[in-house]
């Protein structure tokens, strides 16, 4: 028997855009990826990278994210 598609809109505990902070950055990791690349200094060295918002709105739009080495994520976000 084929199971139905529970995911995102169709999940009973969907919350869309009244979703919390790390239901939001676990949804753009689903849906882009593991970031390998910093957006700011180009960097692909082995560290750790993170999905900025860009906004500071937590949007469910994947064009509001930005991928960002530790260090680039912390001097982005002291200076919005």
């Amino acid at each position: 028997k084929k199971r139905k598609n529970i995911s995102n809109e169709n999940n009973y505990g969907w919350k869309g855009e009244d979703a919390g902070y790390l239901a939001k950055h676990a949804w753009v990791a689903r849906k882009l990826g593991k970031p390998q690349l910093c957006e700011h200094c180009r960097t692909t060295k082995k560290r750790k990278y993170h999905w900025a918002n860009k906004s500071g709105e937590y949007k469910r739009d994947l064009t509001d994210w930005i991928r960002l080495c530790v260090p680039c994520h912390s001097r982005y976000d002291r200076n919005k």
